[in-house]
């Protein structure tokens, strides 16, 4: 039987048994604490014990076997901490405050950041989860309340305003930052539109002036905060730096026009086409050599200017282009013009892929050779015919 043999305190009675003092909610602990100490030689917990006026105190217990007259006994010192659990308990309710205080904030209102089953950490290291991510990523990320008061940002935005930290922005306001001042009114009314109309702008591309004096191009995200009843409280802004992104688009853009350029000027007729065949792009010549108008053709298939036969010559080009990634060159077929006659084309066929190298079409080349085939048909006429009085004749014909 174990009895208490020392403490620091008069309420233990021998022969008395320790678990008789122990909080009920505490008794499984300070059972394990004994077994351990008989099983080890050492072991400590924490638990509430009974004090002299019947109120439970908290203590941390030390035990360590010992044996005395061949008999194991074991030596309990407690020590008082119950200041130090009252100011435990005080730190976790001011850290309850806090986070409900934090959860009412828009911006960890907007990213969601909902208290966890297993309590204060698991918020806490989100949160830091969540810091370092706003931090590292690329963008520039503020949120405003409603009055487009600056409540924080992440390190990015901070430094392009030589702000010392995200935290020095707190309660600043456009006209207190540099980087947009000459734009800080237009961007006030985009961002008011949004609070107002409680509808979020995404992708939307403008350009701005850096105090360095460069043009710098944005991709932007304005979306309204909300608090728990659903009423607007603010607005979060992203803000992606696509100026590279810009200028090679622009400098595409003006290496394409200059290519249509030279494709709508040259006397060979062009067109493209995509893979089912519709027309997407052709020249002048094009247009000339068909008859119809540019609204006309767009997006038009090539199968509406020809029969089944000439349709079926054409598919079967196109098929040995897609199929081998060869062009076809100077194979020849008829399609009937917007006056309703036929002529005769000679053409050459190309693979058309786009940046990533898929294929998204068919270009080509095309000459209208219908003189050329009339005269050949009338040639061959002529052939027949005189082969056939060549062969006919009674007389002996020589050249």
């Amino acid at each position: 039987k174990l009895v208490c043999e020392y403490a620091n305190f008069e309420d233990f009675k021998e022969e008395k048994h320790i678990i008789d003092f122990i909080h009920p909610n505490d008794s499984k602990n300070v059972s394990k604490l004994i077994k351990n100490i008989f099983k080890f030689g050492y072991s400590n917990t924490e638990s509430r014990i009974k004090s002299d006026m019947e109120q439970f105190r908290w203590y941390e217990i030390k035990g360590k076997r010992i044996v005395e007259d061949h008999e194991n006994k074991a030596i309990l010192i407690c020590k008082d901490i119950t200041k130090y659990k009252d100011i435990e308990r005080e730190i976790k309710q001011s850290q309850t405050r806090y986070t409900q205080l934090a959860d009412s904030l828009p911006e960890i209102k907007y990213w969601k950041l909902l208290q966890s089953k297993e309590g204060i950490t698991a918020v806490q290291k989100s949160r830091e989860m969540l810091e370092l991510v706003i931090n590292n990523i690329p963008q520039l990320i503020y949120w405003k309340d409603k009055d487009l008061v600056y409540l924080g940002c992440n390190s990015n935005f901070a430094k392009l305003n030589g702000l010392e930290n995200p935290t020095s922005i707190i309660g600043r306001t456009g006209d207190d930052l540099n980087w947009i001042k000459e734009k800080s009114i237009h961007i006030e009314e985009c961002e008011r539109k949004v609070i107002n109309n409680n509808e979020p702008e995404y992708n939307v591309l403008e350009s701005l002036i850096t105090t360095d004096g460069n043009q710098v191009w944005f991709e932007i995200n304005r979306i309204p905060l909300h608090d728990i009843k659903g009423k607007v409280v603010g607005i979060l802004s992203t803000y992606e730096d696509i100026t590279i992104r810009k200028i090679a688009d622009q400098r595409l853009k003006e290496s394409e026009e200059k290519y249509r350029g030279i494709l709508e000027n040259i006397k060979e007729t062009y067109f493209e086409v995509d893979i089912d065949g519709a027309f997407t792009f052709f020249n002048d010549s094009f247009i000339d050599l068909i008859g119809y108008q540019r609204e006309e053709l767009l997006g038009v298939n090539y199968q509406k200017f020809v029969d089944d036969e000439n349709k079926n010559k054409i598919l079967d080009a196109y098929a040995q282009v897609l199929e081998t990634g060869q062009p076809k060159s100077n194979f020849q077929f008829q399609f009937r013009n917007k006056n309703g006659n036929i002529a005769t084309c000679e053409s050459s066929v190309y693979l058309r892929h786009d940046i990533n190298r898929k294929i998204v079409g068919f270009s080509g080349i095309a000459r209208d050779i219908t003189e050329k085939f009339q005269l050949e048909q009338k040639l061959k006429v002529s052939e027949q015919k005189y082969h056939h009085l060549f062969e006919s004749s009674p007389y002996a014909i020589w050249l």
